[in-house]
């Protein structure tokens, strides 16, 4: 990736991309994809698959929204407030229940919301309540203690991992876990690995014994209700929207991004840990490079894709510009 100012290059940043179908097979690939790299909340659809293997989702009647929520980082607004709220009444639980973080929403509409009432951020808002709701719901449907539900030996957490690890072609031992921004557990194994896991919701058939009908759910899901994955004007959600549901996608902190698409997952790392509008240009330059996207699908997200770089006054003064070239 490129950083233009002016016409000249004033940075340059690394990364890793690998695509792959679900037998793991490298079909493109750019800088060391065998390097572990943790999935962070690029991980949150598999994270969502307990919920709804185990039978609570259908148990406790979720829907596509409160679904894809599970999967998503949401934006805190007050849609996304509702359907959280949904998820924890059909499972009778309560926001107390929730062991997420707090931080401001990202919705600017709920953050002057709160603002004029005098009011704190609470746990609801975190853009990862939505999984940890999800995480309950499984727990409280199994019938498992509701407070551990964050540790890495509780029932929940393990069945997380065991599909990871048949996802991905690997022994769960070698899947090194860490502890998430949120309190949850989150996972590192090698890029291709990630991409591998991903391309099975782009070819459910293909997932190991018992794994489709949760793949196929989840990917209905996201594809439906794509706002509850980030929010409006959010990369990830416009894309989905663009592709009508075709690519599936999920971001993660500290430069990190899966997708499925076309009977093949992608999995993007960039260096330290760039987000935002560096790692959509690569997404979309990779996206266009594998022949996954283009015409009005590619018209619809333009803006990400050569992202120009404005002033404080809102004056253009540069470009990002990817160097990405993928090798067959």
């Amino acid at each position: 990736m490129a950083a233009w100012r002016g016409e000249t290059i004033e940075n340059l940043g690394l990364g890793m991309v690998a695509a792959c179908d679900a037998r793991g097979v490298l079909l493109a690939s750019a800088g060391d994809c065998d390097r572990p790299v943790f999935l962070r909340s690029a991980g949150k659809p598999i994270q969502a698959l307990p919920l709804v293997l185990s039978g609570a989702a259908e148990a406790f009647g979720f829907g596509d929204a409160e679904i894809a929520l599970a999967c998503g980082s949401h934006a805190g607004s007050a849609r996304h407030l509702e359907v959280l709220a949904r998820m924890l009444a059909k499972a009778g639980l309560r926001e107390e229940h929730l062991r997420c973080g707090i931080h401001p929403p990202v919705d600017p509409g709920e953050r002057e919301r709160l603002r004029t009432a005098g009011e704190a951020p609470s746990r609801r808002h975190g853009n990862c309540s939505g999984k940890h709701a999800g995480f309950l719901a499984t727990a409280r449907h199994g019938g498992y203690d509701l407070e551990s539900y964050l540790d890495p030996g509780h029932p929940v957490q393990r069945g997380v991992l065991e599909a990871l690890a048949a996802l991905a072609g690997m022994d769960q031992a070698a899947i090194a876990l860490a502890t998430d921004g949120c309190g949850a557990p989150t996972f590192a194994l090698p890029l291709r690995a990630v991409a591998r896991s991903f391309a099975a919701f782009a070819d459910p058939p293909s997932a190991p014994s018992g794994l489709a009908p949760g793949l196929t759910r989840i990917g209905r899901a996201m594809a439906a209700e794509p706002w509850c994955v980030g929010g409006d004007g959010h990369f990830e959600t416009e894309l989905m929207r663009a592709t009508h549901g075709r690519i599936i996608i999920k971001p993660g902190a500290e430069g990190v991004l899966a997708l499925a698409a076309g009977g093949i997952g992608l999995a993007i790392k960039l260096e330290a840990g760039v987000s935002g509008e560096p790692l959509h240009a690569v997404t979309v330059d990779a996206l266009e490079q594998l022949e996954l996207l283009g015409g009005s699908e590619l018209e619809a997200v333009a803006r990400w894709r050569r992202p120009s770089i404005r002033n404080l006054a809102g004056t253009v003064t540069g470009r990002l510009e990817p160097l990405l070239r993928l090798r067959p």
